[in-house]
């Protein structure tokens, strides 16, 4: 995959498995299986900048239940995890307002940790309930790319949200997520945090004197290796407005190092590892140099366009 984003950023001046539920005779409970009640597959796609979602359902039918309470009592028995980075995830109910984050340990410790409903005893044995989730994928980390998959067990037990008797009927959801390759920057003023919206940062001396120093940060925020350049459209000086041929030097350092602005683009870093969760900061210093004969009066400014790239 190639790929390339420019920045004008200083100016100086799930399918799903089933299995039978288990019922006495006398009493049943089940876990109606067909595409139109119950959710045969859930898939999501990260994104670096906002949660996402699926939204699926659940169906109980009473079958011979004589009534009362039933609860879906939900058990991750496995996730794929990409290092040192994995996906940040988890299961709500209702889908529309997310107030219950559901347990997934299989040992939830109050109702709002499991999908729950009831039946009354004059209830038909056809009767269901219908009970909506969410698996929900935030940004919280930023995982290498890659397809990860959870296999969630449903449970049927007859109780508020305990796990407690017999398992009236079962299910096995798998949850795919898809991760992309994702590779981000922004420049920002010197020890800000990343904002993917900070597109530009001007840095303005006032009036020119040898020694002046000033700075910003570029951060980096990518789940693959990276290429950071820099080019300068004066070649490395600050050139006058009015007067093309006036110029006046400077000097930028990224992390202390120096960066050779000439003609062509400078590299700052090149095949750098992925930063996953923490942006790779380059703390940018500019300095004036010693003048050269007399610059004329007037504004300068140089532009530098910052490059980062991916394989």
């Amino acid at each position: 995959m190639t790929g390339r984003r420019r920045l004008v950023s200083l100016v100086f001046a799930v399918s799903l498995a089933t299995t039978g539920g288990s019922a006495a005779a006398a009493t049943s409970l089940s876990i109606v299986k067909g595409a139109s009640s119950t959710t045969t597959s859930l898939a999501v796609s990260y994104s670096p900048n906002a949660t996402a979602q699926a939204t699926g359902t659940i169906t109980v039918k009473k079958g011979s239940f004589a009534g009362g309470n039933f609860c879906v009592v939900l058990t991750l028995t496995s996730m794929t995890k990409g290092s040192p980075e994995g996906l940040s995830y988890a299961m709500y109910s209702p889908a529309a307002t997310l107030a219950n984050q559901l347990s997934l340990s299989g040992s939830p410790t109050s109702q709002s940790q499991v999908l729950s409903g009831s039946f009354t005893s004059n209830q038909s044995s056809k009767t269901t309930v219908t009970i909506d989730f969410a698996f929900v994928v935030s940004p919280t980390t930023l995982p290498p790319p890659g397809t990860y998959r959870a296999v969630i067990n449903e449970s049927v037990y007859a109780s508020t949200y305990l796990p407690t008797g017999k398992v009236y009927a079962s299910n096995t959801l798998t949850v795919t997520a898809t991760v992309g390759a994702s590779y981000d920057v922004s420049v920002v003023s010197s020890g800000s945090p990343f904002s993917l919206g900070s597109t530009n940062q001007t840095l303005n001396f006032g009036t020119l004197a040898p020694g002046q120093s000033l700075g910003a940060d570029i951060l980096v925020r990518s789940n693959v290796s990276y290429s950071l350049l820099l080019s300068s459209a004066g070649s490395g000086s600050l050139v006058d407005v009015a007067d093309p041929t006036s110029l006046v030097g400077y000097s930028l350092s990224a992390n202390g190092a120096g960066v050779a602005l000439g003609a062509g683009p400078a590299y700052v870093a090149s095949g750098a590892a992925a930063t996953y969760s923490s942006p790779a900061r380059y703390a940018l210093t500019a300095t004036i140099l010693p003048f050269s004969g007399f610059p004329a009066a007037g504004s300068y400014s140089d532009t530098i366009t910052i490059t980062l790239s991916a394989p």
